[in-house]
């Protein structure tokens, strides 16, 4: 059975872990959380029955998949805290925009195998597209499991880590936009009688 850690229970993470227990792809006894405070693990672990563990190297350990849900100013440090407890070839999947394949590798050691994930806010409700790129010595039981997991919370697309630029701007911005504009054209459309 395997283990999963999270680092980080702020929104994302505590998204994430809401999402992937409410729909019974993962049971709340194999998950253990951490934050920086301590405060929202514990409140996470209240409301869906998993460990709230007392530390990042704590949620770390003995973790066959460990999702960093910190900001990415944090990751390379959460990296260099966790690192020695890390059992070799841990999954570590990254939500942090901005940290790259090679960092993670670079931070944590070749040792593992490495997803970045960016998840919209959407996915809350279900509607989201998640963009995952994959990171050399991924098996295919991993990306198995991730698509599982991401695609339970909206679209998982699989794409290329250079890609992620454009795509996150037409997954969380485009929408918005397109959405605001054609409100306008209603709206105009209303004013000079064309409805």
């Amino acid at each position: 059975m395997t283990r999963f850690g999270f680092i980080g229970t702020g929104s994302m993470g505590g998204m994430l872990v809401r999402k992937f227990t409410g729909t019974g792809l993962l049971a709340p006894a194999d998950i253990a959380a951490s934050s920086k405070s301590g405060i929202s693990s514990r409140a996470l672990a209240e409301t869906t029955g998993i460990t709230a563990a007392p530390s990042n190297p704590a949620a770390a350990e003995g973790a066959g998949v460990l999702f960093l849900c910190v900001k990415p100013a944090m990751v390379r440090l959460v990296l260099s805290e966790v690192r020695p407890v890390l059992a070799r070839g841990t999954l570590i999947v990254s939500v942090a925009g901005g940290v790259t394949l090679s960092d993670l590798e670079a931070w944590a050691g070749p040792a593992h195998r490495y997803v970045r994930v960016i998840p919209s806010v959407t996915a809350e409700q279900g509607a989201g597209v998640s963009l995952v790129a994959w990171g050399r010595g991924v098996t295919p039981g991993d990306k198995d499991l991730i698509l599982r997991l991401f695609g339970a919370i909206g679209t998982a697309v699989e794409t290329d880590e250079e890609n992620f630029g454009l795509y996150i701007d037409l997954t969380s911005c485009a929408p918005a936009f397109i959405a605001v504009m054609m409100r306008e054209f209603a709206a105009a459309a209303v004013r000079t009688g064309g409805i």
